[in-house]
C-alpha cells in the first residue's frame, strides 16, 4: 500500500487508467483514507461497473458527477469550501446529475 508506505493522505486522487478506473476506485481503502475529491475515467467502464464504483462511493458520502469522460466526486459538504464560482458550477452539476438517475 502506497499511502501507507509513504505516509501519505492524499486530498486529491486522480485516476486514468483506460479501463481499470472502476477497479482502482473499488480497491480504495475509503474508510482509512478519505481524499476530498476523486477524479476517474468512466469513458471505458462498462455500466454495471461504473454502477458499483458510484454506489461504493456514495456509501462513503461522496457527491459524483459527470464531466466530459471523467467523473468528479467531492466528499459530501465539502462543496461549501469551494470558491464561490466554482460552488455555483457544482451546485449546478449536482442538481443536473439528479436530473439524469
Amino acid at each position: 500500500d502506497l499511502c501507507e508506505r509513504y505516509q501519505l493522505a492524499p486530498d486529491l486522487v486522480h485516476i486514468d487508467t483506460e479501463g481499470y478506473d472502476g477497479k482502482i476506485v473499488l480497491s480504495m481503502d475509503l474508510a482509512r483514507y478519505k481524499p476530498k475529491l476523486i477524479v476517474f475515467e468512466h469513458e471505458h467502464l462498462p455500466e454495471a461497473e461504473y454502477a458499483a464504483v458510484l454506489a461504493r462511493l456514495r456509501e462513503y458520502r461522496y457527491q459524483c458527477v459527470r464531466w466530459r469522460r471523467d467523473t468528479v466526486c467531492l466528499r459530501q459538504g465539502l462543496w461549501r469550501l469551494l470558491a464561490p464560482r466554482t460552488r455555483s458550477a457544482w451546485r449546478t452539476a449536482m442538481q443536473r446529475e439528479r436530473s439524469r438517475v
